[in-house]
Parts: structure tokens; C-alpha cells; sequence
């Protein structure tokens, strides 16, 4: 049941993670994870930290607002907030992966400077609140976590004292502080490594105090060793005249009720006089948590455009720019990068007086397309090869099919059915769902907003992309090139579009676009045996098959070194 309490408290930790940063926007995200680190946020310390860390991130300054008058945090007194502790416990997990461990040294130390400060610019901040902030950025720094948790102790044993200038029973004072530090300890429990025995006091003192009757006799004579320091459990408790029964600690998240225009009719007056007593059974099975891991990370890219000179010549203009995506993990040293794609609406196939347009590629039709997730390069022999050796489906995979060998080269002879294996057994083993794109994603996302033949622009270059190019100014590599050879992207943050190896998709062959769904989703009839799509062209085509419009059709279980494939993976509702 506790495991299932937490899984519980992870997941709803997450949700109201994600939603306050979709309500807003991605950069969100970064302020979240400086934000989680302090125990007590105030306006001028989230705006410390915006200006100390994030500056690179452009995260506005009314998020810090926003933050604050979220659901994620609660007044706890003037102008101080505090995180809900499930948020924060997940946030702190999230930011030691997002930031590393260098970078969260790097903020706790400034931090520890910055509530230092506090004693002279904040006389509303007690000294207690003040060691608080201090402790909950120390645990982060590896050499400081020790001094932490020996302070802590020593807290404790002062409240805990029992000399004869003090009462034997503990006082109420001394109650209060001693679940203070308690709370304090166990909030810190996740970064308190290799100090368990500080973290299972303080949990028996608050089982103690608030349900004294749980403990026998010899968890009460129990000791706890921290350090130099030997902590014991209050020998008596002061009672407070006015509770003669234990609490309990209660953990919950607040909502919010939203008020509709519908009126509830009132229950009749008689309406509990039929009810009766029943016994029953409540059985609650824990599950292991195996839910995916949505945290999207930010990443940096180069978008390169072709513009014409006077002299007719092309040049390369290169731009810096971000998107986010979340990792997939296959084994210690492979991974699978999943580029997030923000939905939206365009026209799909080729204007009529696109030069080498063909008849199939009309007529332009406006589809809008909900945001999924895409694979940042086409699959790569190693990616294949984890896939390939993973257990059966619906059919056998070859963990070695291509032609040209290489662990970074793009996996190709493989069928649209060979593709869509690899897709079930990957979403088998990662617990969430891969697919092929939709033929409309895959256009969608080629393009990136572009509207010209190539996301370059007009123009393609050997210098940008891997295609025939069947002249002297160019190279005809006459093979594939290993993904992000040419460490250049899209806008969107997606490599390969262009060029090196054809991808198949979905949907199934139509002569032309009339007819077909215009909200992002596969076109399929009934016919099995009917031919599926290919986009992107490849190292054998000519510019001409490479356009972000060109689309071909082959039989599902065609192979062919010049075809290969990437993955979607739908975005997560809540």
C-alpha cells in the first residue's frame, strides 16, 4: 500500500508539473528546477535566482509571478511560499538529471552565500528559517551533506536535553521544534545520503509524538547514531491538556473547485433513513511503477538556410537554436533522442507551379496536426540491433540487415513490416507507444515551417545533405552517411530530412491528395496489400526525390538499401 501511495503521489506530482508548464510555456520548466531547491521561495529570491541562472534559458520575468500564484506553492507567511513537497521532492529528482550534479553545487553554493545575506536585509526571517535555507542548499554540495546532518543532530539532542535545569517531560516548545526538525529532516531524506540513521529518528519522533501508542518499549529505548552525536527518543512527552487522543500526519494535495452555472437540487429530507450499516473488504494491490518518464530536456541545434549571392553562388547562413526532447533510454550507453513537436497547421503537398512537381503531390489541402513526438535522426544499426534482439512480436528481425555497415549509419533493406516490428517491441519495452509517422507529421515536420521545396530553402547543397548530386560542384557519396553527419537541422531540431535514406510511413498509396483526412492521421483503405508511403529521398536519388513534398509508394515487404525509417511517439494527455 505504500508503494502504491507513493507511486500515487509521483503521478500526480507529475501531472500538476506538467500542466502548469504547458499552460505557459516550456521555459517554465527551467525555473521550476532552480525553484525546487530552496525550502522557502520568496519573490526576491526567485528573482535571484532567474537572474543568477537563467538568463541563457529567457525565461520572462512574470513567470516568476506565475510560479508563485500556481497551485504548486502555498503562503506560509508574508511573502514567503512554500512547494507542495510531493512537487518539490519530484522536481529535485528531475533537476539533479536536467542540471547534474556539478550545476546544483555550483546553485546551492550561492545560495548558502545568499541566505547569509538575509541576516542583514531581511528582519523578517527567523534564524531558524534561516539554518533551514542554509541546510536545505548544503545537502547539496557532497562535502557539506556531513555538516548538515550533524547540525541537525545537534538540534535535536538540545530540544531532546534532560539535565536538571530542564523538566524530564519534554515541553510543548520543545515538541514543536522537535517535529520542525523532523519535517525539515525528511524533506532533505532524498539528498541526506549515507545519513539514514538522522532520517529514520526523525520519522520515529514524529511517529512519537503524534501516535505514541504505535511504538513499543524497545523502539522507544532504541538509539540512533549520527556522526559523534547519539540521539535518543524523548523520554516522556508533555500531553497538551486539550487532546487526549493521537494524531495522525495527513498527506494530500489541494485542489481547486471550479464553479459551474448548473444548479444541484437539494436531497430530500428523509434521505438517510433508509441507509444501513454493511461490512466490507477494502484490498489494495501495489503495482510497480513502470510509467515513462516525460521530462523533456532542452537541446541546441544549428539551422542552416541556403541564400543566393549576386554572384549566383550559394552560402550557408547558420543559426543557433533550441527545442526540448526527452531521451529514451535502451541500454547503458545507447539511447534514442525523441525531438517534441509542437502541433499546428499548414498546407501539405506542392504549389502547381513548383518546378519538378509532381502530379501526386497536389492538390494543396491545409491539415492541422496535434503535437507528437519525433525521432531526432533516422534509426541507426544500433538502435536496430537493441530492437532486433528484443522478444518477438508478430515476426523475425534480422539484428544485421543493411548494406553499408556502421553502428551510426542509418538502418536500411528493411520493409515497412520489419519497421513496424521494431516499433512494437519497442514500445513493449519502454512502456510507452512508437509508431511510423503519419505521412502528414512526416511532411509537417520536414517542412518546419517552411514553405519551399527544402526546410535549406529553395536550393540543396552536398554541403548540407547526402543526395546525388550528379555534377562537379557536388559529392555523390554514393552511400548513406552516419546520422547528423552534416550537424545541421531543421527548425524543429530534426536532422536527415533530406536525402541519405527514404523513410516509410502509415498510410497506404493514393494517386493524389483528394480525399485525404486533414487532421494529421494516416490515410489507410482497406487493402492490405495495398503500397505504403516513402519520404525524405536518399543518398542514390536526385534533388528532385529529396523535396519535403516528393512522395513514393512500394509494397510493405519491399527492401532496398535506399530505405530506412524514423519513429513517432504520440504526446502525453492528461
Amino acid at each position: 500500500m505504500v508503494a502504491a501511495q507513493a507511486i500515487s503521489q509521483v503521478r500526480q506530482a507529475e501531472q500538476l508539473v506538467s500542466r502548469f508548464v504547458r499552460r505557459f510555456d516550456p521555459s517554465y520548466q527551467w525555473l521550476l528546477y532552480y525553484a525546487a531547491l530552496p525550502l522557502i521561495l520568496t519573490p526576491e529570491l526567485l528573482n535571484y535566482l532567474r537572474n543568477q541562472f537563467l538568463r541563457s534559458h529567457h525565461v520572462p520575468w512574470v513567470a516568476e509571478i506565475d510560479l508563485l500564484l500556481s497551485d504548486l506553492c502555498a503562503a506560509v507567511g508574508d511573502e514567503q511560499y512554500a512547494m507542495d513537497s510531493h512537487v518539490r521532492d519530484y522536481l529535485v529528482q528531475q533537476a539533479a538529471v536536467a542540471l547534474g550534479q556539478a550545476e546544483l553545487e555550483r546553485v546551492a553554493k550561492l545560495l548558502i552565500r545568499y541566505v547569509d545575506s538575509l541576516a542583514q536585509t531581511n528582519q523578517y526571517l527567523t534564524l531558524q528559517e534561516r539554518r533551514a535555507q542554509q541546510w536545505a542548499a548544503m545537502v547539496f554540495v557532497d562535502s557539506e551533506r556531513g555538516r548538515v546532518a550533524a547540525d541537525i543532530a545537534a538540534a535535536f539532542q538540545d530540544c531532546n536535553t534532560t539535565d536538571s535545569e530542564r523538566p524530564k517531560a519534554l515541553s510543548l516548545a520543545n515538541q514543536a521544534e522537535m517535529i520542525r526538525l523532523s519535517r525539515i529532516t525528511q524533506t532533505l531524506a532524498p539528498q541526506l545520503v549515507g545519513h539514514e540513521g538522522l532520517v529514520q529518528y526523525a520519522r520515529s519522533v514524529t511517529q512519537q509524538l503524534f501516535q505514541p501508542k504505535s511504538l513499543d518499549s524497545e523502539q522507544l529505548q532504541q538509539a540512533f547514531q549520527v556522526g559523534d552525536v547519539t540521539l535518543t527518543l524523548p523520554g516522556a512527552v508533555q500531553p497538551d491538556p486539550a487532546m487526549d487522543f493521537d494524531l495522525q500526519t495527513l498527506d494530500f494535495f489541494h485542489g481547486q473547485l471550479i464553479d459551474t452555472d448548473e444548479e444541484v437540487p437539494e436531497p430530500p429530507a428523509d434521505v438517510f433513513s433508509s441507509l444501513k450499516t454493511a461490512n466490507f473488504t477494502i484490498a489494495t494491490v501495489a503495482l510497480e511503477d513502470k510509467s515513462p518518464d516525460w521530462t523533456l530536456r532542452r537541446f541546441e541545434f544549428t539551422v542552416a538556410t541556403l541564400a543566393q549571392k549576386q554572384s549566383s553562388e550559394w552560402e550557408i547562413q547558420r543559426q543557433r537554436k533550441i527545442a526540448f526532447s526527452f531521451s529514451e533510454s535502451l541500454s547503458r550507453k545507447l539511447s534514442l533522442e525523441m525531438v517534441s513537436i509542437p502541433g499546428g497547421k499548414f498546407l501539405m503537398g506542392s504549389p502547381p507551379d513548383e518546378p519538378e512537381r509532381q502530379a501526386e503531390e497536389g492538390p494543396q489541402h491545409e491539415v492541422t496536426v496535434p503535437d507528437f513526438f519525433m525521432g531526432r535522426y533516422p534509426i541507426t544499426q544500433a538502435q536496430w540491433r537493441f530492437v532486433a534482439n528484443l522478444p518477438i512480436v508478430n515476426r523475425e528481425l534480422q539484428p544485421d540487415p543493411s548494406t553499408f555497415k556502421g553502428d551510426r549509419l542509418p538502418v536500411e533493406s528493411v520493409s515497412w513490416y520489419d519497421a513496424t516490428e521494431f516499433c512494437d517491441r519497442l514500445s513493449t519495452h519502454t512502456y510507452r507507444t512508437y509508431r511510423l509517422p503519419t505521412e502528414a507529421e512526416w511532411e509537417y515536420a520536414c517542412r518546419a515551417g517552411t514553405t519551399t521545396p527544402f526546410h535549406f530553402g529553395e536550393m540543396i547543397l552536398t554541403k548540407v545533405a547526402n543526395y546525388n548530386a550528379n555534377g562537379p560542384k557536388g559529392t555523390n557519396r554514393q552511400q548513406t552517411t552516419p546520422v547528423d553527419a552534416f550537424n545541421l537541422a531543421n527548425a524543429f531540431g530534426l536532422s536527415d530530412m533530406h536525402g541519405n535514406i527514404w523513410e516509410w510511413c502509415q498510410d497506404h498509396w493514393h494517386n493524389n491528395y483528394e480525399g485525404a483526412p486533414t487532421d494529421g492521421s494516416a490515410w489507410l483503405t482497406n487493402d492490405k496489400k495495398a503500397r505504403r508511403i516513402r519520404r525524405g529521398g536518399s543518398w542514390f536519388h536526385f534533388p528532385r526525390d529529396c523535396r519535403s513534398e516528393c512522395r513514393l509508394g512500394n509494397i510493405s515487404n519491399f527492401r532496398y538499401d535506399l530505405i530506412g525509417f524514423r519513429v513517432n511517439c504520440s504526446a502525453p494527455r492528461t
